[in-house]
């Protein structure tokens, strides 16, 4: 009875009339939000390998590159979805004037259509499964507002070519630049080095704080880093889904909608010219903000 409930959105939001269905409801939300989790996390971590290696610079996080990055973002990015789309619902509804619209029955219709999104992300998995593996490495980044701590520093001043090497207790500094820069060698190839510079630097010498300005990296070493913005990065190559990935996406996001709009049409009896205005206007508002 509740698969047929489930995949059958007239049948659901008639059934909804009675019973909110909350407790499944939720179960399928946080079940969906599992499986496109698990689906991203499986090709992010185990197809793509990420170099955030630059030579003789200590290890620093780029955002996007950890799970936790792509769990919270997963999350935020489905929670947003789903308080669009009850805003959306819950409007229509007020402004028809429904009457006897529970609101715990339409957040539920909401939270049961996004198996929806997990069954693509079970299709989309085969394809996961067989790409190929690719290494991604960074080539560039840019941060702001830099705090190190327990410095080894060696690099030369670029006012005026001096060269330095020293300790530090803490340094602090406007920005750091890292670029990942190719050259034609004598070969048929082509060199690579980074070229790294730190902006405004400031390091703290027993109680001695050093003004050293812009500085040409050649070593830098710390054993804590705090970073106020990461301005900008660039991986290659490209991170980018792949087309598939993209037409499975719209594919769903159409099918979800529609199962949104049939749900309220069994719930509240809405007319099909309502369960199209609806769904136009719960993809617009998603367009808008960037959601879809």
């Amino acid at each position: 009875m509740w698969a047929l409930e489930v995949f059958s959105p007239l049948a659901l939001g008639r059934a909804l009339r009675d019973r909110n269905s909350i407790i499944r409801g939720s179960i399928l939300f946080g079940l969906s939000l599992t499986t496109m989790i698990f689906t991203e996390a499986y090709y992010q971590f185990v197809k793509l390998e990420f170099d955030l290696t630059i030579p003789n610079l200590s290890e620093i996080y780029v955002p996007g590159t950890s799970l936790r990055d792509l769990v919270f973002g997963r999350v935020t990015y489905v929670v947003l979805t789903f308080l669009v789309l009850v805003l959306v619902q819950r409007l229509i509804v007020f402004f028809l004037e429904v009457k006897e619209s529970k609101t715990s029955s339409l957040i539920s219709a909401i939270m049961h259509s996004y198996v929806i999104l997990a069954i693509f992300s079970l299709l989309l998995f085969p394809v996961a499964l067989t790409s190929p593996n690719v290494t991604i490495q960074l080539v560039e980044l840019e941060v702001e507002g830099l705090k190190m701590e327990n410095v080894e520093l060696s690099g030369t001043l670029i006012v005026n070519g001096t060269t330095i090497n020293r300790s530090a207790i803490m340094m602090r500094a406007d920005g750091l630049i890292a670029k990942m820069e190719r050259s034609n060698s004598t070969g048929n190839g082509l060199d690579e080095h980074w070229k790294v510079e730190l902006r405004g630097a400031t390091i703290r010498v027993n109680d001695e704080i050093i003004k050293l300005g812009d500085v040409s990296v050649e070593r830098l070493m710390w054993e804590r880093l705090e970073v106020d913005t990461y301005k900008s990065y660039r991986f290659q190559p490209e991170v980018q889904p792949a087309l598939i990935a993209y037409v499975a996406s719209a594919i769903a996001w159409v099918i979800l909608l529609a199962y949104v709009g049939l749900t309220m049409r069994g719930l509240y009896g809405f007319s099909l010219k309502v369960v199209f205005v609806s769904a136009g206007i719960s993809y617009l508002t998603l367009l808008i903000f960037g959601l879809i």
